[in-house]
C-alpha cells in the first residue's frame, strides 16, 4: 500500500509556490515602472508652459456715447439678469468646476492684438489716471483754476437725500448754485469729495462716469451720477479787451460763467434756456449725435472772474472739451485751440489726442491766472 500526504505539505513545494508569487509580483512592479517612464513622464515633460498677459483692448476709432437713458435701461436689465437664482446657481457651479490654471510664464511681448489701450500709457490703468497726480479733471499742482467736486445724492454728513437724474431737475439746482455766485451757503446741503485739483484744459476722451469722482480720489464715496465739479479763480487773456468765444461739448454738463454771467452752455441737453448760450458751432461733431456748441462773445480782461462747472446726470459714460475763439483770428481749417491755463507740452497733447477728436489747433493761447479761489 502506497501512502500519500497533501503537496502543501510539502516543505520543497511550498518554497517553490512562494519564489513564484514573489517573481510575478516583481515582474508586475517591474511592469508598472516602464509603463510610467515611457507614457507618463513624456506627456509632463511635453506640456507647453502657460504664458499670461494682460492685453489691452484695441481702441475705438470714434467715442462712442449713447443716450443716457437707454444705457441706464440695459444696465438695470443686467444687473436683474445677473442676481437671478439660475444665474447665481450657474456661477456657483462654474467656479467650483473650473480651476485656474497655473502661470508658469510671464511674457512681456505682444500676442497679436496690437498696442495698449488708454490706460497702458498714463499710470493708474484705462481711466482718468495719468501718472504723477495729473488727471483729465486737473492736478494736485498748482497753477489752474481751483476745482472743488460735489455729490447731489448726499449732505455733508453722506446723509441721502433725494435726486432726480432729470434735467428738469439737476439743472436748476447747478442754476441756484451758480446765481449765488458759487457761495459756501449754496454748498453746504451737498457732500464734497476731500481732494481738489487744479483745472489747465479740459479734454476727456469717452470714459465711463465713475472716472470723475476717481480723479478726486472719492469714487469709494461718490457713486458715478448726479455730480459736477466747480472751478473758479481770475484770469487774464494773453490780449486785454480783445473779444472772445468758448466752444465745446460735454456729457453732461458744461457751462461757462464771466463775471458771475453765463456765457456758454455746451452741456448735452439745454441747462440754462438761453438760445444765444448754445448756437450750433461749425467746429466738428466730438460725438455723432450732438453738435458742438458756442457761446456769446466776452470781451475779456485782466482779473476778470471766471467759473466752469462740468458734471454728470445719470450715470454711464461721460466726455468732452471746451475750446476758445479769438474774434479776430477766426476758426482756422476747421480747428480751435484749447481753452487752457497752460502753454500744452508734446506729452500732454497726448493726452489731448485720446479724445480722438480732430477740431484741435495746437497753437494754444495761455490764459494766465491771476488769482484762484473761492
Amino acid at each position: 500500500m502506497f501512502i500519500t500526504e497533501p503537496i502543501a505539505s510539502d516543505p520543497k513545494l511550498r518554497s517553490r509556490k512562494a519564489a513564484a508569487i514573489t517573481v510575478a509580483i516583481l515582474v508586475h512592479l517591474v511592469l508598472a515602472v516602464l509603463f510610467l517612464l515611457i507614457a507618463i513622464i513624456p506627456a509632463i515633460k511635453d506640456e507647453p508652459d502657460i504664458v499670461t498677459q494682460v492685453v489691452a483692448a484695441p481702441r475705438s476709432p470714434q467715442p462712442q456715447m449713447e443716450k443716457k437713458s437707454v444705457m441706464k435701461q440695459v444696465e438695470q436689465a443686467t444687473s436683474a439678469a445677473a442676481a437671478s437664482p439660475i444665474a447665481k446657481m450657474i456661477r456657483a457651479n462654474t467656479a467650483a468646476k473650473i480651476a485656474a490654471p497655473e502661470v508658469t510664464k510671464v511674457s512681456d511681448g505682444q500676442l497679436g492684438l496690437g498696442e495698449g489701450d488708454f490706460g497702458s500709457g498714463f499710470g493708474s490703468g484705462a481711466g482718468a489716471g495719468m501718472g504723477g497726480g495729473a488727471t483729465f479733471f486737473g492736478s494736485q499742482s498748482a497753477g489752474g483754476l481751483a476745482g472743488r467736486l460735489f455729490d447731489m445724492k448726499q449732505d455733508k454728513e453722506r446723509k441721502a437725500i433725494n435726486y432726480d437724474p432729470a434735467p428738469g431737475s439737476y439743472f436748476p439746482k447747478v442754476k441756484k448754485v451758480a446765481d449765488s455766485r458759487f457761495s459756501e451757503s449754496s454748498l453746504k446741503g451737498y457732500y464734497e469729495a476731500k481732494v481738489k485739483l487744479s483745472f489747465s484744459f479740459l479734454a476727456v476722451p469717452d470714459l465711463p462716469a465713475d472716472e470723475g469722482p476717481k480723479a478726486f480720489q472719492a469714487d469709494k464715496e461718490i457713486e458715478p451720477r448726479g455730480w459736477f465739479v466747480h472751478y473758479g479763480g481770475y484770469i487774464a487773456p494773453p490780449r486785454d479787451n480783445t473779444e472772445w468765444r468758448f466752444h465745446g461739448f460735454f456729457d453732461d454738463c458744461l457751462i461757462v460763467f464771466i463775471n458771475n454771467r453765463p456765457v456758454f452752455d455746451g452741456s448735452w441737453d439745454s441747462a440754462m434756456n438761453e438760445a444765444d448760450l448754445r448756437q450750433e458751432s461749425e467746429l466738428p461733431r466730438f460725438v455723432p449725435s450732438k453738435p458742438m456748441w458756442k457761446g456769446k462773445w466776452v470781451r475779456l480782461k485782466s482779473g476778470d472772474r471766471i467759473d466752469i462747472v462740468v458734471g454728470e446726470r445719470p450715470g454711464g459714460r461721460m466726455g468732452g472739451t471746451l475750446m476758445i475763439e479769438e474774434k479776430d483770428a477766426g476758426i482756422k481749417g476747421g480747428k480751435l485751440p484749447l481753452f487752457s491755463m497752460m502753454r500744452i507740452a508734446p506729452k500732454d497733447w497726448t493726452r489731448v489726442e485720446e479724445t480722438k477728436y480732430p477740431g484741435f489747433n495746437q497753437e494754444t493761447p495761455v490764459f494766465r491766472v491771476v488769482s484762484k479761489g473761492f
